[in-house]
């Protein structure tokens, strides 16, 4: 066997385990010469408190990304669980960060950006409206809900709902 024909065998098995490229979600942008969607997002407002989790994918094909800021669109409520019975006020409806927090990256485009499972300890004693998005900062300048905005709609109390895009490319 020569040595082409050793390549040309090599590359055909490669190319029988190569990623094959899947097709992006209705979600996924590129603007700004940065690309990226969020791929996952669960939140659940339950009794004791709403948890929530975000995984998004931001990148550059000219710049680098700095941080992606995480925001979420919900409605909170100030309140307390006596004898089963829930007590609260609840806050008006607007966009905050998550947890205030931004995710830095300092060692160039990490890909996926994620916040972990986030906690806190408000309860909404009313259904939730809940909307998702990302803002990414690069060198140059900053992108605004990039991914567009996930909507997860209103989510009641006791319960929970998952949006997952199911392709990581």
């Amino acid at each position: 066997m020569t040595k082409f024909s050793k390549s040309l065998v090599l590359a055909s098995m490669v190319l029988l385990f190569a990623e094959l490229p899947g097709a992006a979600s209705r979600n996924y942008q590129e603007r700004d010469g940065i690309y990226g969607e969020i791929k996952f997002a669960e939140f659940c407002n339950m009794h004791n408190g709403l948890r929530y989790r975000v995984i998004a994918e931001a990148g550059s094909r000219d710049s680098r990304v700095s941080r992606v800021e995480f925001k979420i669109y919900t409605r909170y409520s100030i309140g307390v669980n006596i004898a089963g019975q829930q007590f609260g006020l609840p806050s008006g409806e607007n966009w905050r960060n998550l947890r205030g927090e931004m995710y830095n990256n300092k060692w160039g485009d990490k890909r996926f950006y994620d916040t972990g499972v986030l906690f806190s300890p408000l309860i909404s004693i009313i259904d939730s409206p809940v909307k998702f998005s990302i803002h990414v900062n690069h060198t140059r300048g900053k992108t605004i809900d990039l991914g567009g905005i996930v909507d997860m709609g209103k989510i009641e109390q006791g319960k929970c709902r998952v949006y997952d895009d199911g392709n990581f490319r």
